[in-house]
Parts: C-alpha cells; sequence; structure tokens
C-alpha cells in the first residue's frame, strides 16, 4: 500500500488516515479549551497510553470506573483524532486529554486558556524501539523495514496511553470506573483525531485529552486558556523500538521493514508526526509558565507513586493515600496489560493484531539495547545530539 493510501500530511508532518482526517483537525483548530482541561502530551510511544490510565482515577478522586469500563480513547481523547468530536465536548471537566501535537500546532484557545500540560518525555532510543515495532503490528502504518531504516528515518525527522489511564481517576477523586469500563480512547480521547468531534464535547469537566500535536498546531482556544498539559518525554530510542513493533501490528500503519530501515526514517523525520527532537523542543515555550509539567517515562517506571503525587500537586488535587495507592497499583504496567478498556483488544485484529506484537508490549526502559548495535546507536546518538544542542534541556537517560 502507498504511503498516501495511509497517511495525510498536517503542516509537514505525517498523520495515520484511520485516526485522522479533514474534518478531526479542522476540530482540532477550531477546538474550545476549557481553563480546567489537563493536557497530556508526547511523542508517539512515549507514554501516553500509561497517562490515559492515570489521569481520569487522579481527576475523579481515585475513582477506577472509568478506566475499567470505558476504552482509553474515550475517557482521555485524543485532541486531534476523528473520535475528539464525539468524546471531548460531553467529558465533565476536568477533561483529561492526550495529544502528539507540536506546540505551535495547538489550538488557538489553548493559548488563551489556563489548562495544564504534562508533558511526558521518553528516551529516544526507547522511542524508536517501541515505534519500530508499533509499525511491524499496525496495519494502518507503513513498513518500516530494517531497524536500521527505520531509525534514519527517524533522525531526519514516547507514553502516551499510560498517561490516558492515569489522568481520568486522578481527575475524579480517584473512581477508577471509568477506567475499567470505557475505553482509553473515549475517557481520555485524542484532541486530532477522526473520534475527537464524536467524543471530546461530551465530556465532563475536568476533561483529560492526549494528543501528539507539536505546540505550533494545537488549537486557538488553547492559546487562550488555562488548559494544563503534561508533557511525557521517553528516551527516543525505547520510542523508536515500540513504535517498530506497532508499525509490525498495525495493518492501517506500512510494513516498518527492517529495524534498520525503520531507524533511518526515524532519524529522518518520515515517521509519523515528524522528527522526535522537533517535537520535544516544540513545547519547551517560556510562555507556558505554570500550566506545563514536564515528566519523563522512565521516572513514572521508576517510581510510579512518585510520579502520580507530583502529578496531583501540579493539578491542584488531593488524594486519600488508599485511593492513590489504588490507582497506583491500577496504572502498574501489569494491569494496564490484562485490562481490555486499555491494552487494544477490543479493536478487531484485522486493525491491530496483538498476536504479532501486542499494543502494551513490555513498558520497561532500556529494551532498545536488545535492538540497537554499536554502530547504529553511536550514529543514532550523534545525530540526537546534534539536533539538540543549545537546548540546555536535559534528560535522565543521559
Amino acid at each position: 500500500m502507498a504511503d498516501n493510501d495511509l497517511y495525510m500530511v498536517y503542516h509537514g508532518l505525517l498523520l495515520p488516515k484511520i485516526v485522522h482526517s479533514e474534518e478531526s483537525l479542522k476540530y482540532l483548530e477550531n477546538f474550545q479549551v476549557k481553563d480546567d482541561d489537563v493536557f497530556a502530551v508526547t511523542y508517539p510511544k512515549s507514554g501516553t497510553t500509561w497517562m490515559q490510565e492515570i489521569l481520569p482515577p487522579l481527576l475523579n478522586g481515585g475513582d477506577l470506573t472509568s478506566v475499567e469500563t470505558i476504552p482509553n480513547w474515550d475517557r482521555a481523547p485524543w485532541l486531534e483524532e476523528t473520535r475528539a468530536a464525539l468524546v471531548l465536548d460531553k467529558l465533565p471537566s476536568p477533561r483529561a486529554i492526550v495529544s502528539h501535537m507540536h506546540y505551535h500546532l495547538m489550538p488557538p484557545s489553548f493559548f488563551k486558556s489556563k489548562a495544564k500540560v504534562i508533558y511526558v518525555t521518553r528516551n529516544p532510543k526507547d522511542v524508536i524501539v517501541s515505534s519500530f515495532h508499533f509499525h511491524q503490528m499496525a496495519s494502518f502504518l507503513e513498513d518500516p523495514g530494517t531497524f536500521e531504516e527505520f531509525t534514519d528515518k527517524f533522525l531526519s525527522g514516547k507514553g502516551t496511553t499510560w498517561m490516558q489511564e492515569i489522568l481520568p481517576p486522578l481527575l475524579n477523586g480517584g473512581d477508577l470506573t471509568s477506567v475499567e469500563t470505557v475505553p482509553n480512547w473515549d475517557r481520555a480521547p485524542w484532541l486530532e483525531e477522526t473520534r475527537a468531534p464524536l467524543v471530546l464535547d461530551k465530556l465532563p469537566s475536568p476533561r483529560a485529552i492526549v494528543s501528539h500535536m507539536q505546540y505550533q498546531l494545537m488549537p486557538s482556544s488553547f492559546f487562550k486558556s488555562k488548559a494544563k498539559v503534561i508533557y511525557v518525554t521517553r528516551n527516543p530510542k525505547d520510542v523508536i523500538v515500540s513504535s517498530f513493533h506497532f508499525h509490525q501490528m498495525a495493518s492501517f500503519l506500512e510494513d516498518p521493514g527492517t529495524f534498520e530501515e525503520f531507524t533511518d526514517k526515524f532519524l529522518s523525520g518520515k515517521v509519523l508526526f515528524g522528527k522526535w527532537t522537533d517535537h520535544v523542543k516544540s513545547w519547551r515555550k517560556p510562555e507556558l509558565g505554570d500550566r506545563i509539567m514536564y515528566i519523563t517515562y522512565e521516572e513514572m517506571v521508576q517510581d510510579l507513586h512518585d510520579a502520580l503525587s507530583r502529578i496531583l500537586k501540579f493539578l491542584g488535587r488531593e488524594l486519600s493515600a488508599e485511593a492513590l495507592d489504588r490507582v497506583v497499583d491500577h496504572c502498574t504496567f501489569k494491569n494496564m496489560k490484562t485490562n481490555k478498556m486499555s491494552n487494544y483488544s477490543l479493536v478487531p485484529q484485522d486493525i491491530m493484531d496483538n498476536m504479532k506484537s501486542p499494543f502494551l508490549r513490555k513498558g520497561v526502559a532500556g529494551d532498545w539495547k536488545n535492538h540497537f548495535s554499536p554502530e547504529l546507536d553511536a550514529k543514532f546518538t550523534a545525530v540526537i545530539q546534534e539536533e539538540m544542542k543549545g537546548s540546555n534541556i536535559r534528560f535522565p537517560w543521559e
């Protein structure tokens, strides 16, 4: 399948057509950000799903109902995906929202709001490993080629699911109902994907929303709001490994090819949502001030209890010790992997083949070491260091 059959281009970024459309991106641009919205922003394969699990119970008083009954794409929707319009406007405040968008692509209302942002970063070596495997399993993504080829794409160009799990219970007093009964794509919808118009406007406040968009592509209302952002970063080496496996299991992505081929794509930015370095740097904006929290996938792996405590403090919310412990236990990778509302097992096998590679694969830091040759590691590190030069951003994996 040709790339133009799988992807569309939005402000220079490749987006998979299966969850993005002209309508969903128009919805993104016009989306009205609320001051109590909480955004979890990541580069792909850096912890988005994790944040979709974490935020709903944190925002709901520790209630785990949503994470046990609602798919993560609806309880913390993607801002930029097609389901956003179906879910986001119906979510009660405070909403948890996830995104992969760059800062400059956020909606105009974001820049006028007081919404908060949690930006999760992951070691780019782990990012590329995760992305490589994702490309192998996702039929809607192109074949990543060899790992070396995918690395080249990556360099020329983290845990979103985790945040979809985390944010709803944090925003709802620790209530786990939604994370147990609502798919993660509806409890923290993607802002930029096709479901956004179906979901986002129906979510009660505070809404948890996820996005892969760069800052400059956020909707205009974002810049006028007080909505908060949690930006999750992950080691890009683990990102590419995760993405590689995802491409292998997702039918809507191109075949990733070998890991080396996929790495070449990753480094050249010929992968979904562009270069990892551009994404990370786009969200380092002084004007965001205390609206944004930066956290890494690696910090969450090392001490999830501390990470959730810090997120609660950032959101200005409190949970009882018992409720927080319950949310932390629910949001462990082991428990998310068995939660059908979070592990994407509800998606038909012809779209995402978990037999090729499970969507929630390992949930560890450092798996890139099992994929990178010394030569590829040196090449990857040199490109990332050169492109991050002068940014003054430091990561725990360095």
